[in-house]
């Protein structure tokens, strides 16, 4: 389920991306500042993490 959502948010971020820079905005300065913002959220989910989890398990005692 993680992956399937972690694949939609990659999508969904791409295809605003592709809106912002096919879009005529008056404001260019506020489309390049979401077409950043965009970038770093794209790039932390593409960021590989580990999370430790505590010893549950007890054998050979």
């Amino acid at each position: 389920m993680a992956a399937a959502l972690h694949c939609y948010k990659q999508e969904e971020i791409k295809a605003r991306l592709t809106e912002v820079e096919a879009s005529d905005a008056a404001d260019k300065a506020t489309a390049l500042k979401e077409a950043v913002r965009l970038n770093k959220i794209l790039d932390q989910l593409t960021k590989q993490v580990r999370t430790s989890f505590p010893q549950w398990k007890v054998t050979g005692v």
